[in-house]
């Protein structure tokens, strides 16, 4: 069989920093917190997990005092100011593409605009986000929340990392049909952008694509979808066991990402 393997496969530069920085910690002997998971891949938490990094889901289980690390997500203003409260060290490893749309959030709510964040409204990055929008932000997720949503005055648009262009520029579409003064800033991730057109191109000329990651990422969810509405033969699996239960034809073109 012939496999033609992504040359942009792999953590993106924000996930590369939140994992290194949390290795540099725990090696120096630190006793490391992390709000919620620092990726969203369970093989690399674990692995951080055996080094000594402890998982917590809320402010509240963090003891008092605890150095306390910021995953690649980001999180809210008051996130920050229950832990500055507690009198936690943060270190902060947000991605600085994220702690971006942070500022650029933060900005215009404070200015008096309504914030929309084209995304997933469950997702721990768009909730970080909402979390400096000054209680003035809303996600809307699908076209049709686009069309139904109260939309007043002036308006920011930003874009969870990790969503399609494609999917970006329909609800923006909408948007601006009904608001024609908002303010739109594209914050997709262009590490994500080149990822997903390398891999439709992939996807294009091989009979089966294999995506590998994390089953409850973004990220590789999207990069999933996008190459199974081009290779119908596509699959996503975690890890080099899972390959056992894929139909492989040794004539075929694989394509991994």
């Amino acid at each position: 069989m012939n496999l033609t393997i992504a040359a942009h496969a792999g953590f993106c530069f924000g996930v590369r920093r939140a994992v290194a920085g949390a290795e540099e910690l725990l090696n120096a002997g630190v006793c490391l917190y992390t709000l919620g998971p620092v990726i969203h891949n369970p093989q690399e938490v674990e692995r951080l997990g055996r080094m000594g990094a402890r998982q917590v889901d809320a402010v509240d289980d963090v003891p008092p005092g605890s150095h306390v690390m910021i995953r690649a997500h980001g999180a809210g203003r008051a996130v920050h100011e229950a832990l500055q409260a507690r009198g936690c060290v943060i270190h902060d490893m947000a991605c600085p593409f994220v702690q971006r749309i942070h500022a650029l959030v933060d900005r215009a709510a404070a200015e008096g605009q309504q914030v929309l964040v084209v995304g997933d409204g469950s997702h721990p990055e768009v909730q970080g986000i909402l979390g400096w929008s000054r209680g003035r932000g809303v996600a809307v997720q699908s076209l049709e929340e686009a069309e139904s949503l109260p939309v007043a005055g002036s308006c920011l648009v930003v874009a969870q990392t990790t969503i399609t262009p494609e999917h970006f520029d329909r609800v923006c579409a909408v948007l601006r049909r009904r608001a024609p003064g908002l303010t739109v800033q594209n914050t997709i991730c262009q590490t994500t952008l080149v990822r997903q057109r390398e891999a439709a191109q992939i996807a294009r000329r091989v009979d089966m694509m294999i995506v590998v990651g994390g089953k409850n990422s973004s990220n590789t969810r999207k990069l999933f979808e996008l190459c199974r509405d081009i290779c119908p033969r596509t699959h996503l699996i975690e890890m080099a066991g899972d390959l056992n239960e894929l139909n492989i034809n040794s004539a075929d073109q694989i394509g991994i990402t």
